[in-house]
């Protein structure tokens, strides 16, 4: 994530709430989906703080693609 002032977090995404199973952008994510046609997408994420990091506001731009 990008801060204020050019400072950077890293952080890691998951894709369960226990965040066991990484998700990792070159792998694809098998979802199942019910007649319906809906399903809900989980991601978690954790922040890796550094020490003493610069107060602000961090973001990141997180796209996801999907394809039935």
């Amino acid at each position: 994530m990008a801060g204020p002032h050019g400072e950077r977090i890293a952080y890691a995404m998951y894709a369960d709430r226990a965040m066991k199973t990484p998700w990792l952008p070159s792998v694809p994510l098998q979802l199942a989906i019910p007649p319906d046609g809906v399903a809900d997408v989980l991601l978690q994420g954790r922040a890796f703080i550094p020490q003493d990091p610069l107060q602000g506001h961090y973001t990141d731009t997180v796209f996801l693609t999907l394809i039935y």
